[in-house]
């Protein structure tokens, strides 16, 4: 079984034209790393979907804390620069999922449905956005339509979260099972190296030692092919 598999290994090496055993070795090492490349980059882009989801939930309990805030700033409990750092936060962050940022290693949500469900949200906020700061000024009318103003909000911010959510899933699977490949085909690629590699090599110089032997005796009659 050994000896087939070497055989056939050896017959496609040498057929993709490594004949030596230093570029074979060399070509199978060189696969080697790029299984491991490939499961480096799934690590680290399954990080990167992992920042779009905490940031697109965070978006959740800032819009919540706003309406509260805002309360709170009415009743004079805090002073306005908390709600004002409140609401800068949503937007850098809204920002950043909308648009990115390349300087900060951030990239912009892509998906057509996610694009389309984040400029509802961006529309809904400039509406929020003026509520949340005639409620902190004082206006009564504003507050009595804070509570649904701040439910629709929160909707949106919801569908948005979720169809995120979705999507890291769907990305983290295929992720998950590009390494489990690139892991399974490492560890092929270090036994066919073991078995056939040093199979191959160890006949080769058992080979060589029993025809410097026959030439120890005095024996020329078995040529060295070089």
């Amino acid at each position: 079984m050994s000896e087939t598999l070497t055989r056939g290994v050896q017959g496609v090496l040498r057929g993709l034209g490594l004949r030596s055993i230093n570029a074979q070795f060399f070509f199978s090492y060189s696969l080697i790393f790029i299984c491991a490349a490939l499961t480096a980059l799934a690590l680290f882009l399954s990080d990167r979907d992992a920042t779009q989801i905490d940031r697109a939930g965070a978006q959740r309990m800032l819009s919540q804390k706003m309406a509260k805030e805002s309360i709170l700033v009415a009743q004079g409990a805090i002073p306005l620069e908390a709600l004002q750092s409140t609401i800068q936060r949503f937007e850098q962050s809204h920002r950043l999922l909308l648009q990115g940022d390349p300087s900060q290693g951030v990239a912009p949500l892509q998906q057509p449905e996610v694009q389309q469900r984040m400029r509802q949200v961006d529309q809904r906020w400039q509406q929020y956005r003026t509520v949340v700061l005639a409620v902190a000024q004082g206006d009564k009318q504003a507050l009595s339509s804070l509570a649904g103003d701040s439910d629709a909000l929160l909707g949106q911010v919801n569908e948005v979260t979720a169809l995120v959510s979705a999507d890291a899933n769907r990305a983290a699977s295929q992720q998950r099972w590009i390494a489990l490949a690139s892991t399974l085909a490492i560890l092929v690629l270090v036994v066919l190296g073991r078995v056939t590699g040093m199979s191959w090599l160890m006949r080769q110089i058992d080979e060589l030692r029993g025809r410097l032997e026959k030439v120890s005796q005095g024996d020329f009659s078995a040529p060295l092919n070089a």
